[in-house]
């Protein structure tokens, strides 16, 4: 007479394998989401850059800034804001960005505290880069450059610049 199923050492057998794969796979999986984090916030921060700059073509002129802060000092925030000029002459806020909050920006640019679209789409004397870290490292982190014509591109960087 045969039997048909599993015994209860088949299964704990199998739970075992399934547990040491798991194991194996956990940090795998844990640098994927980080790498995934910083790319999205990456392609966040390049569109928010190009918006700005067709903010500044349209309505001349944009300001990218400390979603924190503001435009009068730029730290590590997990944000940034837009803000464009008003026709009395003050700054309004167009648009925040907020990025994961795991996310660390830096602006790492030629001076200013702010990155500023003229009305031609350049950022003339303001190119530099943003950097952003993730809070724990993990090797990698993005730099999304801006050119003094006003151009952004996303490059991948070590974290120690963090």
């Amino acid at each position: 007479m045969r039997h048909q199923g599993t015994t209860l050492l088949e299964l704990l057998f199998v739970l075992a394998i399934l547990a040491v794969m798991l194991l194996i796979a956990a940090p795998n999986y844990q640098r994927l989401l980080i790498q995934q984090q910083l790319s999205s916030s990456a392609q966040q921060m390049l569109a928010s850059l190009n918006y700005a700059r067709h903010l500044a073509v349209t309505q001349g002129g944009a300001y990218v800034c400390d979603g924190e802060q503001g435009c009068d000092d730029f730290q590590r925030p997990n944000a940034i804001e837009i803000f464009v000029s008003a026709p009395d002459g003050s700054l309004s806020s167009h648009q925040w960005q907020p990025f994961h909050p795991e996310i660390s920006v830096q602006w790492r640019r030629f001076r200013g505290n702010h990155l500023y679209f003229n009305s031609q789409g350049r950022s003339v004397f303001s190119n530099g880069h943003f950097l952003l870290c993730h809070a724990r490292h993990y090797g990698t982190a993005y730099k999304v450059v801006l050119n003094w014509s006003g151009r952004a591109r996303i490059e991948r960087t070590d974290a120690d610049n963090c």
